[in-house]
């Protein structure tokens, strides 16, 4: 509590005015922390009926902590722990289901370490289905979703090495009292050179080999990775299954006959692209919360499926699936920073019976 008396009288003069002004200085501190006085592993506690918790609960809980942890002012955004990255267990990478951030496997009072896309911004969206589609693609990619997550991030810092802008988003639809279906997508490993626009590429959830040593030493630790359903290696960890996507509905309802895409493409508003502005070095996430940049209502990606896999990816002949439309503004919080999580679930050799190529091959580009 801020005031200032002088016996028994308030007195509103120059001293009250600055303490007046410091309370509200030390109150925009807390809040530009990101409520710092609660841990990160508090953060990341859910309730104990979280997953039985219908999807518009489970998106008003995970939207409440991103507005509760908003950051005033972004704090410095930081340069990739490469070391970091290829120490860290991708296990948890791929087998982690939770919405939100696990402990560490060797000490379970200290939250796991986003090392990769560590600093981005987020926003609630919804999945809106295109009419008539005709590939019989099944679950959230065909009824949609009213309640989802995106997460805006670059593998680091814009200027630190790894290229000028290296785009990618994590997406999350919650469902009814079942696990919430997840994926992440990108453009490359490397990024685009010098375009420091977010949105000049499209984005996949097949991406090509690491074109550099530094990139691919981070890759090939992915595939010493075991993957929980089958118990063995993942032989190919640049492939993010779109499966979880195909097999539930909203309502939590499970689809029997399922049918997936091999992989997907988020294609930007061009609207978004347009309106960057100067295409200079600069913090995206800046950018991204800008107000009225994004907000309620407008459309961010255009989804498309492909069916097989091509070389090159662009290739492919693409089916319309539907629209990520903005459901809120942009947010920068400490909860989409150090809690959230997004599950990479990679392809596997059941996957890939499930769906083969017309050849019955998968080419070794990918």
């Amino acid at each position: 509590m801020c005031f200032l008396t002088n016996g028994t009288k308030t007195t509103l003069n120059i001293g009250l005015f600055m303490a007046l002004a410091s309370c509200a200085s030390r109150k925009q501190m807390s809040e530009n922390l990101g409520a710092k006085e609660v841990s990160d592993l508090q953060l990341t506690k859910l309730p104990a009926n979280y997953n039985s918790m219908t999807a518009k609960e489970k998106q008003e809980f995970i939207w409440n902590r991103t507005l509760e942890t908003k950051f005033v002012k972004l704090p410095e955004h930081k340069t990739l722990d490469g070391l970091g990255a290829i120490a860290a267990d991708p296990e948890v990478t791929m087998n982690h289901t939770t919405d939100t951030m696990p402990s560490e496997i060797l000490n379970k009072f200290k939250v796991r370490k986003r090392v990769i896309h560590s600093q981005g911004v987020m926003a609630k969206v919804k999945f809106i289905p295109s009419p008539g589609q005709i590939e019989g693609y099944t679950g959230l990619l065909a009824k949609g979703s009213q309640y989802g997550m995106i997460r805006f991030s670059t593998v680091a810092k814009v200027g630190s090495g790894i290229g000028g802008v290296t785009p990618g988003i994590g997406l999350k639809f919650v469902v009814d009292g079942r696990t919430s279906p997840s994926l992440v997508a990108m453009y490359t490993l490397e990024g685009q050179g010098l375009d420091y626009n977010f949105f000049s590429n499209d984005l996949f959830t097949v991406v090509p080999p690491a074109a550099n040593p530094g990139t691919g030493a981070i890759d090939k630790r992915f595939l010493s990775a075991v993957d929980d359903r089958t118990g063995k290696k993942i032989e190919i960890a640049r492939i993010v299954s779109v499966e979880p996507f195909t097999e539930v509905s909203e309502d939590g309802t499970e689809v029997v006959a399922r049918k997936t895409p091999r992989f997907l493409k988020f294609v930007a508003n061009p609207k978004l692209k347009s309106d960057w502005g100067p295409v200079t070095p600069q913090d995206v996430r800046e950018k991204l919360t800008d107000a009225g940049y994004i907000s309620a209502g407008t459309n961010l990606y255009t989804v498309y499926a492909c069916e097989t896999f091509f070389e090159p990816r662009e290739n492919c002949n693409f089916t319309k699936l539907g629209e990520i439309i903005a459901d809120s503004d942009v947010v920068a919080s400490r909860f989409g920073d150090k809690a959230v999580f997004f599950n990479h679930r990679a392809y596997y050799e059941k996957d890939f019976d499930k769906y083969p190529a017309p050849d019955g091959t998968v080419p070794v580009t990918y």
